[in-house]
């Protein structure tokens, strides 16, 4: 691992740099905040080692303020003018009540350091775990419902790192080969948070494949509840200009000028989910049918049962993205089919999942996606486990039978 350390006293900084280096470790020390931070605007690490009470300026009288203030700058929303470490430690002796308190807030690891080096085993070992973060596919969901349907695969819960949790589990694919698959959920729903939690994502874990599952909307007559859409482009149809056009002297309207930017999916072969046929997802349906009968009752049930009847079909086309919920069939018409009449789903994420991972050195990237409403007056929540557990279905399986590196 590439660290940086903040440490002001040379005798300390040694024997933390002399541990590290016999463990491999690139260690590059750095004895204050403020040539600490510009470290961190100029070059990426994986871990910052941090000592409390140290200097603002070279030569200057150190303070415990100083290092409380870099953490609190650190994951204080400067992401555009540093480069956040993926670990942020503090190895300190200054560990009071208050200072605890004034830390406790912040996604980081303390470790005390003592005259006696009990420290070094625990330091040794945050980062080697850290260091093992590094998994094949991760799997990325926007909501509690889909994030549970994929959960529901069997999965080990991961420790707290900064910005979320996880959970990971592994498995063989086709091929045999073991592949470590990590899985996620966004704090909260939209394209700006599916975007930074995804380059947090690949910061993290450096996967190779992005995969988001969940559920989403369908064109009307065109999908019906229930069918699946793979992503192969996406687009944030809130993108472009709004101008104020003069009918008359008193009339005035808004006109808005649209400027979408489509990003196609990553796969090395495109036409793969062709190998879903309707009669392979009647296989993933029936496998949910038990569970639908044990979990839902009443009307919701019967309506299960007629889908499960029909013949599932599964979309490859285009994602439309925006930022609110959607439950008016004149807005979509006005917004979303005007730009893309073929459109197959919308949604609040897959664009944002699509840039991010565009923008990265991810491999492969896709969205796999279950109608559970059509965006019109009728849109309601109750289809959405069902929906979300047929995508996981989908998803898991293809990991298993269908994807190779």
């Amino acid at each position: 691992m590439k660290i940086l350390l903040l440490e002001n006293s040379s005798a300390k900084a040694q024997k933390i740099i002399g541990l590290l280096q016999r463990s491999n470790h690139i260690v590059v020390p750095r004895f204050c905040t403020d040539d600490t931070k510009n470290e961190l605007r100029l070059n990426k690490y994986d871990a910052l080692i941090v000592d409390l009470k140290v200097p603002k300026k070279n030569g200057k009288s150190e303070d415990i303020s100083y290092g409380i203030s870099l953490i609190q700058y650190i994951f204080g929303g400067v992401r555009d003018t540093i480069y956040r470490p993926k670990i942020v430690i503090v190895l300190s002796e200054y560990l009071s009540c208050e200072t605890m308190q004034s830390l406790q807030a912040f996604p980081i690891s303390i470790i005390p350091y003592t005259p006696t080096e009990s420290w070094k085993k625990p330091l040794i070992n945050r980062l080697n775990y850290y260091d093992r973060l590094k998994y094949d596919i991760a799997i990325i969901t926007a909501v509690e419902v889909e994030f549970e349907a994929v959960k529901s695969w069997g999965w080990q819960n991961g420790h707290d790192i900064p910005d979320f949790t996880y959970y990971y589990k592994e498995l063989k694919n086709r091929d045999g080969k073991k592949l470590k698959l990590v899985l996620v959920k966004l704090n909260r729903m939209g394209m700006v948070c599916a975007t930074n939690t995804t380059d947090r994502v690949i910061q993290y874990f450096e996967p190779r494949c992005i995969i988001m599952s969940g559920i989403c909307a369908g064109r009307k007559n065109a999908t019906a509840l229930g069918d699946i859409i793979v992503a192969a482009t996406a687009w944030d149809y809130g993108s472009g200009s709004i101008e104020e056009i003069k009918k008359t002297q008193q009339k005035k309207e808004i006109k808005f000028n649209p400027d979408p930017d489509y990003i196609a999916l990553s796969l090395k072969n495109t036409n793969v989910f062709d190998w879903y046929t309707w009669d392979k997802i009647e296989t993933l349906k029936s496998e949910l049918a038990k569970y639908a009968k044990d979990k839902y009752e009443g009307k919701l049930l019967e309506v299960i049962k007629e889908e499960q009847k029909r013949k599932t079909k599964l979309h490859q086309g285009s994602m439309a993205t925006g930022a609110a919920v959607i439950k008016a069939e004149q807005f979509v018409n006005m917004f979303v089919k005007e730009q893309n009449r073929k459109y197959s789903g919308l949604d609040m994420e897959t664009y944002g999942v699509y840039y991010a991972a565009k923008h990265s050195t991810v491999q492969d990237f896709f969205a796999v996606k279950c109608v559970s409403d059509l965006a019109d007056e009728h849109k309601g929540d109750e289809f959405q486990d069902y929906c979300a557990r047929l995508s996981a279905a989908l998803t898991m399986d293809f990991i298993t039978k269908k994807y190779t590196f």
